[in-house]
């Protein structure tokens, strides 16, 4: 007959009781839940803006969830666009043209995001509405005179 195996454990100390009035470390609500974008930050917004005063405490996460994945497929698109420019290989930042290009090429973004202007990336010209008197008075001189 064979005799049953034992096993033999070895007994983990008990951790060392804190004391009464000891803190606990603070953890972000980000580091909690894995995401890189701020969390409470964003919670804090929906609660202030949205007119429903009642709202899930998941709810912040699962926007900056959403938020999260949109930016890194416009970033993902962005680098793409990127790699494949040809003009400039010395230079390795995603500029404005990169996001544009990669939003326009994508079929979701590009409903999605379609009509936004982007800052400085020299493709449109501002209203003239937008711009000072003075601007516009030189703008004009400057069509008139190119015409």
């Amino acid at each position: 007959m064979s005799q049953p195996e034992t096993t033999t454990t070895t007994a983990q100390p008990a951790p060392a009781a804190k004391p009464a009035g000891a803190k606990r470390s603070q953890v972000s609500m980000s580091t909690r839940t894995g995401l890189l974008l701020p969390v409470s930050r964003i919670d804090k917004i929906l609660s202030a803006e949205s007119p429903i005063k009642r709202k899930s405490r998941s709810c912040g996460i699962v926007v900056t969830s959403m938020v999260e994945k949109l930016l890194e497929e416009l970033l993902t698109l962005a680098a793409n666009e990127r790699h494949d420019d040809k003009s400039s290989k010395a230079n390795s930042r995603i500029t404005p043209n990169h996001l544009i290009k990669g939003i326009k090429n994508d079929k979701e973004f590009n409903q999605l995001l379609g009509n936004v202007v982007f800052g400085g990336c020299g493709r449109q010209q501002p209203s003239c509405y937008l711009l000072p008197k003075r601007m516009t008075q030189k703008r004009v001189k400057v069509a008139e005179a190119s015409e």
